[in-house]
């Protein structure tokens, strides 16, 4: 674009129907944090934190907007993800769909989800491990004409230069937020925050001072950080609750709320917040 007059990008924002182009799907984030155009958004948390179910559950709040989504995911096989979906959309337990073990009511149901869903508009990227590469995953991205690229996780990305993992997270995130301003297109990325900072201390919910690298700062537009407290306390009493904490936000509010959880589906939790 080169050089261009402040007073002519003020005028094309203010026409712009849409500044909001893609949504988690949950009220009390989506009325206090923006996914706009061009931004990164980096969701976080420790293993075994539901990064990868609240992704794919944010993939089917933004397919049932008919928005058309490329889905990233570097770890799980293509049939785990599909039937990961598949429970989301019908509330089946995967262990009931992988072992077809399922009331006539339930078959039903499932079916219904299939025929119902908006499956269609979710792309699976190849998982194999020759398309890891930071190269491969550009291409695939620039050839797929969507409105919300995924990626599940920044930590499985190949950048193909040998670099030691420090230069690796920068150049992979640098070269992830350019394309998205070139491409016009909001980008969701996981990262794992190693466990053992968060599991010594009193606190277990994660921080941005647990993000090992300046370049997760300093590249994501907003930060989600996942919290499940019954991974710490077996008497908790938030065993169907899953805590995001807003840590870096474009529009400045930084807060954090809660959603319900049934299986691997996420929900809006009514709460005095």
């Amino acid at each position: 674009m080169g050089v261009i007059n402040a007073s002519d990008v003020i005028n094309n924002c203010m026409v712009e129907a849409e500044q909001q182009v893609a949504l988690t799907g949950y009220l009390n984030i989506d009325s206090r944090m923006i996914m706009s155009r061009q931004s990164f958004t980096l969701i976080a948390g420790v293993s075994g934190s539901g990064k990868t179910d609240y992704l794919l559950n944010i993939a089917i709040q933004n397919a049932m907007r008919g928005k058309k989504i490329l889905f990233i995911n570097l770890k799980n096989s293509i049939k785990e993800l599909a039937i990961r979906l598949l429970s989301i959309n019908s509330r089946i337990s995967m262990k009931q769909i992988l072992q077809k073990q399922m009331s006539e009511e339930d078959w039903e149901i499932l079916f219904e989800s299939i025929e119902n869903g908006n499956s269609d508009k979710i792309l699976f990227y190849n998982t194999n491990q020759n398309h890891i590469a930071l190269n491969s995953i550009i291409s695939q991205i620039t050839l797929n004409n969507v409105d919300l690229i995924i990626i599940d996780d920044i930590q499985m990305i190949d950048d193909e230069g040998n670099r030691f993992i420090k230069e690796r997270i920068d150049f992979v995130l640098k070269n992830i937020k350019i394309l998205g301003v070139q491409l016009l297109i909001p980008i969701l990325g996981a990262y794992c925050i190693p466990s053992r900072p968060v599991d010594n201390r009193q606190d277990h919910r994660p921080m941005l001072s647990d993000l090992e690298y300046n370049s997760l700062l300093t590249y994501s537009d907003n930060i989600q950080l996942l919290y499940r407290d019954w991974m710490y306390y077996e008497d908790s009493e938030q065993k169907n609750v899953h805590e995001i904490i807003v840590a870096k936000n474009m529009l400045g509010d930084i807060f954090k709320t809660r959603l319900a959880v049934i299986g691997h589906g996420y929900y809006n939790l009514v709460t005095n917040e």
